[in-house]
């Protein structure tokens, strides 16, 4: 899931290929599926790994635009695998920004099918936070992107090691407490025996 995880958040490059849909505006919904399904075996063929990404999540982000009737007249031209495959890239990097697949370096579609909604949810919240954190201080500090990725390194390794020396803290905390309390319970069992001492 790291790994994964690291894919998504790839600064580099900084310009991103332009990518055409294969199919018209004014085509129907229909004829769209079946030209991206036609432009996905293509890619599949050649193993374009990017290819086959982004016709699946043209095909997710052409049922995300249809009304009742077109969708499942669309769904049923699509196998199992291309419609949950195209639903979850659509829904991933809908949210993160489609530069972010066109990013990707190892990142594929059988990755994609095996993802939970759970996961995808968690890879959203985490990308989201660290391109947004890395943006502000990007535009902040006018940092170069290789000076970025140290900067970010750096950061993480620091909250990293901030957590340690918290955790570290507690449980030293915690330890005190119990002695304290042990102190106090030997404490009062001398004073009560000394008052029974003194009662007799």
């Amino acid at each position: 899931m790291d790994n994964l995880f690291n894919d998504l958040i790839q600064l580099e490059p900084t310009l991103v290929p332009e990518w055409s849909k294969p199919y018209h505006e004014t085509d129907n919904p229909r004829t769209k599926a079946q030209k991206l399904q036609q432009q996905f075996r293509r890619c599949k063929n050649l193993k374009n790994r990017l290819g086959m990404l982004m016709n699946m999540y043209f095909i997710g982000e052409l049922l995300d635009s249809l009304e009742d009737v077109d969708y499942k007249r669309v769904k049923l031209v699509l196998s199992p695998y291309q419609y949950e495959v195209s639903n979850k890239t659509f829904i991933l990097f809908s949210e993160i920004g489609v530069t972010q697949l066109l990013r990707t370096k190892t990142l594929t579609t059988t990755q994609m099918k095996r993802l939970t909604k759970i996961e995808i949810q968690n890879l959203i919240s985490r990308t989201k936070l660290f391109l947004t954190t890395t943006f502000e201080i990007q535009v902040g500090e006018g940092l170069s992107t290789e000076q970025l990725t140290n900067h970010n390194e750096v950061t993480w390794m620091t909250q990293y090691d901030d957590l340690l020396i918290q955790n570290s803290e507690n449980t030293e905390n915690s330890a005190n407490s119990e002695n304290t309390e042990d102190l106090r319970n030997s404490a009062d069992l001398l004073n009560t025996e000394d008052n029974s001492n003194f009662t007799n």
